[in-house]
């Protein structure tokens, strides 16, 4: 990062570094700046979109990341991706992202390298090998990019009270549904445009099995009891 300043003999405008206190309140400024956004970008819900709160801990999801290097005048560059291989099987991909200069696209800073398994949750429930690939694919380029992010600004994350580990680098703590129930509830005719069957967690396919098979149950409404009849109607 530099600044322009001017020059007080000949007026002209030259760069230089910053010095510590500037980077501070620099720093400072940018994670006010990324908390407004944050705490403002929210679902229909209610929560917050560009974060994940994991055990009361606040990450950043890759759109945060590169929002702090919208700041610093930078854009992440995938540089390559590529499988990895065991035992002539591919295991998953790993990518390599860089960041550069938003308008000249010189390499600026550093980069990162991240992997994604096969058998990440991730590829679950993908029907074909292309799909999985591909969702493991773009999952190496994601973690790469908010890692090069995060070994650049880091501390703009932390001075905002969000935690210096990307999203993505996280473990995943929510199972998504198996195949058996996918299956299943196909079978009952689960149809969802904004929640797809393969993006439900376990805990939501369970409950939705249940809703399902209770409104198979229901018995139907029942018949009205026949009223009391005279000795006179009996006969007739």
């Amino acid at each position: 990062m530099t600044l322009e300043r001017i020059d007080t003999q000949s007026g002209d405008i030259v760069l230089s570094e910053p010095t510590p206190v500037e980077k501070v309140a620099q720093a400072k400024e940018w994670s006010t700046a990324l908390m407004g956004v944050v705490n403002n970008a929210k679902d229909a819900k209610g929560e917050k979109t560009m974060v994940s709160n994991i055990s009361g801990n606040e990450f950043l999801k890759l759109e945060a990341w590169e929002l702090i290097g919208s700041f610093a005048h930078l854009r992440a560059e995938t540089e390559w991706t590529k499988p990895f291989i065991v035992n002539d099987q591919i295991e998953g991909f790993e990518s390599k992202v860089v960041l550069v200069d938003l308008e000249t696209g010189e390499k600026r800073g550093g980069g990162a390298t991240a992997m994604c398994g096969m058998d990440e949750s991730v590829t679950m429930g993908q029907k074909t090998i292309g799909a999985k690939r591909n969702s493991a694919m773009s999952m190496a380029q994601t973690r790469a990019t908010s890692k090069a992010f995060r070994m650049q600004f880091a501390y703009v994350a932390v001075l905002g009270g969000y935690s210096p580990t990307p999203a993505e680098e996280m473990p995943s703590t929510e199972k998504m549904a198996t195949e058996k129930q996918i299956n299943f509830l196909k079978r009952l005719g689960y149809e969802d445009p904004e929640k797809p069957i393969e993006e439900l967690s376990l805990e939501e396919a369970k409950v939705l099995i249940d809703q399902k098979l209770k409104e198979k149950d229901e018995p139907l409404s029942p018949v009205a009891a026949p009223k009391e009849m005279t000795k006179d109607e009996v006969i007739a």
